[in-house]
């Protein structure tokens, strides 16, 4: 057949180098230990949790295989965000800082991995 030129190409956008670089970070962090997210239901009108905390992950750990593990994450997360609440001028960035802050020592000392970790926050108007 016919040669065709071939080039290198690279794939990324047009923003600043600085941002660029965080983006690389990250992605590296997800590939070796992946990404916990947590997720919360909260009333904030009244200050309170409606349901256990959801945690998801992905490449983080196998949930079949590491249930107690995501048990007492839920657990710490759950106990994080009743006791934030607890706080007079609460906002959904004060409770996600406070659940990064916590949790990520947490599971380093579980797991000795460094997921980022992702909360979600949801307003539950009752």
């Amino acid at each position: 057949g016919e040669k065709v030129k071939m080039e290198d190409i690279y794939i990324g956008s047009n923003t600043a180098s600085n941002v660029a670089a965080q983006v690389i970070r990250d992605r590296k962090i997800m590939a070796s230990d992946g990404i916990l997210v947590v997720i919360a239901n909260i009333d904030m009108k009244n200050k309170e949790l409606l349901i256990h905390p959801n945690i998801t992950t992905r490449g983080f750990v196998l949930v079949n295989e590491n249930e107690e593990l995501l048990k007492k994450i839920e657990s710490t997360s759950e106990n994080i965000i009743i006791n934030k609440l607890k706080d007079k001028n609460i906002t959904f960035n004060d409770i996600k800082s406070q659940l990064t802050a916590e949790l990520f020592p947490f599971i380093y000392e579980l797991t000795g991995r460094k997921p980022i970790i992702l909360p979600v926050i949801l307003d539950i108007k009752r």
